[in-house]
């Protein structure tokens, strides 16, 4: 929101949001409010969109990109290496992209899917450190904070990504979706429904005769 609300014309415009434009978004934190839903990075570059009636436009490509993409990637350790980039004071030297744990593609946005995908992955916890106690999770959602403010950037600038749903989640729309009859729960998304409804990972209902 901060990267977002200098660069954008009329910044100033922004000092008239009550408490600043950065203080107002902090509800998202930890997929709003710590809930683990809706990651709050996603959150704050779509409701930057929405302010510029560009939602409409690009707001699914960014839950997309953010949904698709290996993270953490290498962008901001490579900026940051490359020299000419002051930190804000209290921010720590991001981890070299050579050490990061793990990077893992979320399939989803929700913050607990992406969080726990991840610490799986790296084997760390929420609160490990590296040698120079710098947090492995809070480098990794910096690093994506950074990437997708660079991201929604890019689409206000003209840039094109053109989210696609996923073949099989399109599948299950076929019969799950917003008209679907009683008998057949219906839903009204556009998420990869294969990361919880699996075999492996599912809440059985005896109203689903596939599940029991």
């Amino acid at each position: 929101m901060e990267a977002l609300a200098t660069a954008l014309p009329g910044a100033e415009g922004w000092a008239l949001i009550p408490y600043g434009a950065t203080s107002w978004f902090k509800y998202g934190g930890g997929g709003i409010g710590g809930w683990g839903s809706l990651c709050g990075v996603p959150n704050g570059c779509v409701a930057v969109l929405n302010m510029i009636n560009l939602h409409g436009l690009h707001g699914s490509n960014v839950l997309g990109y953010y949904s698709e993409t290996s993270f953490p990637t290498s962008a901001v350790p490579d900026l940051y290496e490359a020299g000419g980039w002051t930190l804000p004071a209290g921010v720590p030297v991001p981890i070299p992209d050579g050490e990061v744990l793990a990077k893992t593609v979320a399939l989803s946005p929700l913050c607990h899917v992406s969080i726990s995908k991840w610490c799986d992955a790296a084997g760390v916890n929420l609160k490990a450190t590296d040698e120079q106690s710098r947090g492995y999770k809070n480098d990794r959602c910096g690093k994506i904070c950074a990437d997708m403010a660079a991201f929604t950037a890019e689409l206000i600038n003209g840039s094109t990504y053109g989210y696609v749903i996923p073949n099989k989640t399109a599948d299950c729309q076929v019969c799950h979706n917003p008209g679907s009859p009683a008998g057949t729960p219906a839903q009204n998304g556009k998420m990869d429904c294969a990361g919880c409804h699996t075999k492996e990972a599912v809440i059985v209902s005896p109203r689903h005769p596939r599940l029991m």
